[in-house]
């Protein structure tokens, strides 16, 4: 079993703080002076939060974004380039395809799960060479 036992996804309960929208801001910054321009690219933000906030920035550039988490909200499965994926790591990772994705995002989420070397297996597996 990939994923710890877990029903809600962050945020969904509790608006986020300040200080966990500043680190999305930081994460988004680090990702622009590192990766540079997402336009073209295919992204997945795994473990995205409930409202997706770095998912739903970086839909902006990129030309389509899979969001992955245990629960999503609603305004997620309208947006155009956005797939919302809602339920287990394990079992949504398997619904992505391989070599399908060109940069992805696990934020935080790694130290969540019972096991995390199969959850990096699927990773590598869904992203293009």
């Amino acid at each position: 079993m990939t994923t710890a036992t877990r029903e809600t996804s962050f945020g969904q309960l509790d608006r986020p703080s300040l200080v966990d929208r500043f680190g999305v801001w930081l994460s988004r910054r680090s990702i622009d002076k590192h990766l540079g321009s997402l336009n073209g690219k295919r992204v997945a933000d795994i473990g995205c939060g409930f409202d997706a906030s770095l998912g739903r920035q970086l839909a902006r550039d990129a030309s389509h974004v899979t969001l992955l988490d245990v629960a999503l909200a609603d305004h997620l499965f309208d947006v155009p380039n956005i797939t919302a994926l809602v339920g287990p790591l394990e079992e949504q990772l398997g619904r992505i395809a391989d070599a399908s994705i060109d940069v992805l995002f696990c934020v935080s989420v790694l130290e969540h799960l019972d096991d995390d070397r199969t959850a990096l297996h699927g990773f590598r597996r869904v992203l293009a060479p």
